[in-house]
């Protein structure tokens, strides 16, 4: 039970939602909101399988980050079942939620942007996703 709560904790929601408001004109729609936590949530499924495999699979599955609203969709469905796979059915429920509200129920929204937008947006959030985790965290998923 321990380890169900350090990993839905580990996530840095009020970090997360005050860098959100402080860089409104970058999030400027709900959608990007979405696509930017999804790049987060990309990042920590790919410390999962560094941290348990040593390398990262799931980065084939961005296709050289050129992506599309169709790709959008079937790597949020799988980040979720990696995620499942590593951690557990609570793991980052708080940023899976942000995901789910901005992204999923806007998905027709993302049709509006351009690929290279939508991609942008995603690897913005990997990129940064270390922001909004705890730093002891990573040592924690090499002992599990």
């Amino acid at each position: 039970m321990e380890t169900t709560q350090q990993t839905s904790k580990s996530f840095l929601v009020d970090e997360f939602n005050n860098f959100i408001k402080e860089h409104r004109e970058f999030f400027d729609s709900e959608e990007k909101i979405g696509l930017f936590a999804l790049g987060v949530l990309i990042k920590y499924v790919m410390d999962f399988q560094y941290s348990n495999l040593g390398s990262t699979p799931f980065e084939n599955k961005l296709h050289g980050y050129n992506l599309n609203p169709e790709l959008i969709q079937s790597i949020y469905n799988e980040a979720i079942n990696k995620l499942i796979q590593y951690g557990n059915q609570y793991t980052y429920k708080e940023l899976r939620e942000i995901v789910a509200e901005k992204l999923v129920l806007n998905f027709p929204k993302l049709k509006r942007l351009s690929n290279n937008e939508l991609s942008f947006y995603v690897v913005s959030g990997i990129e940064l996703g270390k922001k909004f985790k705890k730093q002891n965290e990573e040592n924690q998923e090499n002992e599990e």
